[in-house]
């Protein structure tokens, strides 16, 4: 794995690693509000009619994203702690949960970028759009677990020499 000296030629990697935290809060905040909202919706649909119906592929994927964004505000939490307190062992669970987080993106660029190929002449803005915010944001999680990597490898030189 390429191991990094500092963060965008010009920051530390510690620097680095708090902006990804933060970074990430941020990102998982805007993502956890509207999976949310979705589930409420979806909840209040199947609960307005008479019959017992089982929950949608909407309802579960709602409520599965509200399990993951909530998950990686948490790491992004630990994250920082352990960044400002200067523990090892916390910024892992960030890395794992980040990557798992930019695999999903990645599927769902997949299917946006299908979309986009599927039309029939018109391609609304919303899918490009749509589709450069995913891409910019995989990018860029990408790199922040490696600066966060390298800030790991970076303190566990430091505590053995």
């Amino acid at each position: 794995m390429c191991n990094l000296k500092t963060c965008c030629c010009c920051f530390s990697l510690r620097a680095g690693a708090l902006n990804a935290a933060i970074f990430t809060i941020v990102l998982g905040v805007l993502g956890f509000i509207p999976w949310v909202n979705t589930a409420i919706d979806e909840n209040k649909a199947r609960n307005n009619k008479w019959n017992d119906e089982d929950l949608s592929t909407t309802e579960i994927t709602a409520y599965v994203q509200v399990a993951l964004y909530g998950l990686w505000i948490v790491t992004a939490v630990i994250l920082l702690l352990a960044i400002c307190t200067r523990t090892r062992g916390c910024l892992i669970p960030w890395c794992v949960v980040t990557l798992i987080m930019v695999v999903i993106a990645i599927w769902g660029i997949v299917i946006t970028i299908m979309q986009i190929v599927d039309e029939d002449g018109e391609v609304h803005w919303k899918a490009w759009f749509s589709l450069i915010i995913s891409i910019v944001v995989v990018v860029f999680n990408f790199y922040s677990v490696l600066v966060v990597c390298s800030y790991h490898k970076q303190n566990m030189n430091e505590y053995v020499v």
